[in-house]
């Protein structure tokens, strides 16, 4: 299976809700914070394009004020492929979702993928200044 399109976003979800019962699956109480990173054909050539070489454009995500003991912050992948297929969370081990760890309720966080040999997300708390 060749990948259409790649998709990653941020939720904030109690895992053992997710991971409680005999089979994982997402726990329909999950909080979307949006899409991190859509990777297709067009944004592969408009990267190409731009000369992007060490990361991917950086998404920032604003942080919701919740009880952060009850929430982990997860990226979600989800996988189409060419034709009808598509893979979401916890139907492969490359659409589990990843934990995230170090961020704060009511901040914003911008996440950053970098490329190369270390490759992978990297999240950045963003500063307030107005506080």
């Amino acid at each position: 299976m060749v990948p259409e399109m790649i998709a990653v976003a941020a939720v904030l979800t109690d895992l053992s809700r997710e991971l409680g019962g005999n089979v994982a699956r997402p726990w329909s109480g999950r909080i979307p914070l949006g899409r991190i990173l859509e990777v297709d054909r067009e944004h592969v050539c408009a990267w190409s394009e731009a000369g992007v070489s060490l990361h991917l454009p950086p998404a920032r995500i604003a942080m919701p004020s919740v009880d952060a003991a009850q929430y982990s912050l997860v990226l979600t992948t989800t996988i189409r492929t060419f034709g009808v297929n598509l893979l979401r969370g916890y139907e492969s081990g490359l659409t589990h979702p990843l934990v995230v760890n170090g961020w704060r309720p009511g901040e914003e966080v911008e996440f950053t993928y970098r490329l190369g040999k270390k490759a992978g997300f990297h999240l950045e708390r963003i500063k307030y200044q107005d506080r």
